[in-house]
């Protein structure tokens, strides 16, 4: 996949990060698709590509590709708002954990499998990912 866009602007690819309150493992995987879905069309209606994402019990990947003109503070809030307002209204006491973590991505292609198996790789004994510190109780 080409940094490059029609009109020849350059993209940026970013893996963006976020977890539930507290980590409860609220996300069942019945909600997988439609959360991805919904995600996928939010970063369309504020231009930018989703070009994965995919979800554990307690946490959400989204991986990508935005103009630089944006800032990532602002896409992480547009996402997580109404994501969180959607489940609020199926999944009782829901919420999103403060903050996001957020990482440059060079070879886009690479992680896009990676993303989108989040359930299956967590189900597996893994290490704690880099990301994880982010969003532990004090962090």
């Amino acid at each position: 996949m080409s940094g490059m866009t029609r009109g020849g602007d350059k993209r940026l690819r970013v893996q963006l990060v976020w977890a539930t309150r507290e980590r409860e493992r609220l996300l069942a995987p019945n909600l997988d698709e439609w959360l991805g879905r919904l995600l996928t069309e939010r970063c369309e209606q504020i231009g930018c590509t989703a070009l994965a994402v995919g979800n554990s019990s307690d946490h959400v990947h989204v991986l990508l590709g935005f103009r630089p003109s944006m800032p990532i503070a602002t896409i992480a809030q547009e996402l997580k708002g109404p994501s969180s307002r959607a489940l609020s209204a199926r999944i009782a006491r829901f919420g999103w954990q403060a903050g996001y973590y957020a990482e440059t991505v060079g070879d886009a292609d690479a992680l896009v499998e990676e993303v989108r198996r989040q359930r299956e790789h967590h189900q597996d004994s893994v290490p704690p990912e880099s990301w994880e510190a982010y969003f532990e109780p004090g962090a």
